[in-house]
């Protein structure tokens, strides 16, 4: 597998409501996994939050799930993309892995028989997965068409990432509009020359920059605070200036300029779960 340092993230929100989501666990304990062959969409490799480790292990019972599906670089493998996997069904993910240019209409298809029980599956997926919740993702070849599957329009999707996306051509002229909220993450630097980071990347401008390192600090402080805390100030960068956690004692202030009102009902969700002493939002 090419050693691949180039990383760029786009994650596409749901355009519902943060509470609409299906719940997604941090670190389920169990993930199973099944390689196949189907005649739609051909060789893959399936993994899910289960009842216990191993090869086709019963699937958990507490989704519906939301669904991955991940698109392999050219001549590679799905089995050099497995600690991907793994990872990803702890949070509560089910990831599929396809082979670069497997039909997107071919993998729904699948995702619904295997969902519905008319595809018969060694692990009883049925009724698990959220189909109204799909990120696409790839690597080299398999990012760049992911990327153009999201640039078609013709299908609902909820997220898009690529690592050291390779390609650069496209038969979509258009501008996509991304659902908010929405986030886009950039890593640079690579070392086989695919995507060179002063060719395809965004420069980082100070305002970014300081934007990035407030935001870590932020989550930093919150983490080792946590135990403290009852009060969270969620907003924009009005609050940021305003709120002085100073005057109020176990509060924290999580202002940032980047958030907007369904984002912060998302970090609302996910803090209620991370930190149950919290009662003010």
């Amino acid at each position: 597998m090419k050693r691949t340092f180039l990383v760029l993230v786009l994650l596409l929100a749901p355009v519902v409501m943060a509470d609409q989501f299906p719940n997604q666990n941090q670190n389920s304990g169990f993930v199973g996994w099944q390689v196949g062959e189907d005649e739609k969409i051909g060789e893959y490799r399936i993994s899910y939050p289960s009842t216990s480790d191993g090869e086709e292990s019963n699937m958990a019972q507490n989704g519906p799930f939301a669904v991955v599906v991940f698109y392999c670089d050219e001549d590679e493998g799905s089995e050099q993309y497995e600690w991907f996997q793994d990872a990803t069904s702890l949070w509560g993910y089910i990831t599929l892995v396809v082979e670069d240019g497997t039909n997107f209409e071919a993998v729904e298809f699948t995702l619904r028989g295997w969902n519905n029980g008319s595809i018969t599956t060694g692990f009883g997926g049925q009724d698990m997965f959220a189909l109204n919740h799909i990120a696409l993702g790839g690597h080299g070849t398999g990012a760049h068409y992911a990327a153009e599957i999201v640039k078609s329009t013709e299908f609902q999707i909820d997220g898009l990432f690529g690592l050291s996306l390779d390609g650069s051509d496209s038969d979509y002229s258009q501008s996509v509009i991304l659902p908010r909220p929405s986030i886009a993450l950039f890593l640079t630097g690579t070392t086989d020359d695919i995507a060179p980071a002063n060719e395809n990347v965004i420069s980082v401008t100070p305002l970014l920059k300081d934007m990035i390192f407030s935001l870590g600090a932020k989550r930093t402080s919150l983490n080792n605070e946590s135990d403290e805390l009852h009060t969270l100030a969620l907003g924009s960068s009005h609050g940021e200036a305003s709120f002085n956690p100073m005057y109020f004692p176990g509060s924290f202030n999580l202002c940032s300029r980047s958030q907007d009102l369904k984002y912060s009902a998302l970090l609302h969700k996910r803090i209620a779960i991370a930190y149950p002493r919290v009662k003010n939002i």
